[in-house]
Order: C-alpha cells, then sequence, then structure tokens
C-alpha cells in the first residue's frame, strides 16, 4: 500500500516537472506571428492511443476480463479514457492553430471554433491557473483560450504587455 501510494506521488512529481518544462519551452519559441503547438502533442496522441489499444487487447488475453466484473470495467475505463486522451490529443494538434499581429488575432479550435477579434476589442485577459491557458475576453463575447502548450504564446503575451494588459 505504502510502496504504490510513494509510486504514485514520484510520477505525479516526475510528469508535473515535464508539462512544466513542455510549457517553458512553447514559450521560448519565436512563430512570428503563429500559434500552433510542437511535437508534443502528437507523441502525447500516440502514447495514449498505445496504450488504448495495449487495454483493448485485454479483453482477448486476460481470461478473467470476463470472470471479473471488476476487471471489466477497469479494463473499460482504462480503455476509454485513454481513446478519448489520444482523440484529444490529435484534435489539439491538427485543428488547433492561429495568427496574430500587432492589430488582430484570428484562432480556430474544433471545440469552439474560429474567431477573428482586434486588439482594440480586448476586455480582460485572465490566466486560468488549473487549466494552463490565457483567457482572453472581448468586446463581442468572444473568449479565447490560449494555452501555454502552444507555440507563439509568449508573442502574444508581449503584444498584450505593450497594450497595457498585466501578464505573468
Amino acid at each position: 500500500m505504502i510502496s504504490g501510494l510513494i509510486s504514485g506521488l514520484i510520477g505525479a512529481v516526475i510528469s508535473t516537472l515535464i508539462f512544466v518544462v513542455i510549457a517553458q519551452k512553447a514559450r521560448r519559441k519565436i512563430t512570428d506571428g503563429k500559434l500552433q503547438y510542437g511535437l508534443f502533442m502528437p507523441v502525447m496522441g500516440w502514447l495514449c492511443a498505445i496504450f488504448a489499444v495495449v487495454a483493448f487487447s485485454a479483453y482477448f488475453y486476460d481470461k478473467d476480463v470476463f470472470k471479473k466484473a471488476s476487471e471489466f470495467w477497469a479494463i473499460t475505463g482504462l480503455f476509454l479514457f485513454f481513446a478519448v486522451s489520444a482523440f484529444g490529443s490529435f484534435a489539439e494538434y491538427y485543428k488547433v492553430y492561429g495568427e496574430f499581429d500587432f492589430h488582430r488575432i484570428k484562432f480556430h479550435t474544433p471545440w469552439t471554433g474560429s474567431k477573428h477579434e482586434l486588439w482594440d476589442d480586448l476586455i480582460s485577459v485572465e490566466y486560468v491557473d488549473s487549466m494552463y491557458w490565457y483567457a482572453l475576453k472581448f468586446e463581442s463575447g468572444a473568449i479565447i483560450r490560449m494555452s501555454k502548450y502552444l507555440h507563439g504564446n509568449s508573442e502574444v503575451l508581449e503584444i498584450l504587455q505593450a497594450r497595457g494588459f498585466d501578464v505573468e
């Protein structure tokens, strides 16, 4: 029991460090007016897809999976978690992108669609620590959620600072 708890804590610390390092690298990446994810997202997608296939294959090689309801639901949960995570990672990598300059931003996600906004119409910038993104709120009611993992986010933050917004 204690060793499982310690292993979980070590895994959590290591994964947190990995995500912090990736966000720092994304922040230093200069993209000349483009917002896009780096290779981190498709790598995460492929890893999740592989784990989903491994979990799915347990239906065929684990003889207890259909005898014990707890094993069936555990394997089903693992499969669904990793399959949905793989889908989300690939959707983020291939369908989230943007362009910006000192006057405007265009941003597209599969979740909220396309948004074209002028920086002059920006009302507020809020950093959402739990989601690791900046919420940019505009007069039109549009909200652009810009992940810290997007390459080019530091350039957007420089524009926002130059326009008088407090960003960290």
